[in-house]
């Protein structure tokens, strides 16, 4: 049962840490926007060498959008809310 938390714990990190590195990828203008991007891609290869069963592996592409989706959802929200401020 411990080895399977921990899978489950780590699958969420690498899912996790995947999503904030893609989400940061389009508010940064600059070209140091393709470093999250590649680091995203290595974090991706180094986790599907981690697990090798194909339902770890989809869970991981599934969560890491959805992280994506909710990070870049939440970094919009801090953007507007930066300039336009409620009166």
């Amino acid at each position: 049962m411990g080895e399977r938390v921990k899978t489950i714990f780590l699958l969420l990190l690498y899912s996790l840490i995947c999503g904030l590195l893609l989400s940061i990828f389009p508010v940064i203008a600059s070209p140091i926007r393709y470093v999250f991007s590649l680091l995203a891609l290595v974090l991706g290869i180094y986790s599907f060498r981690r697990f090798e069963s194909i339902r770890s592996r989809i869970l991981l592409c599934v969560l890491a959008i959805v992280f994506f989706i909710l990070f870049t959802f939440i970094i919009a929200a801090v953007t507007y809310l930066k300039t336009n401020p409620p009166t």
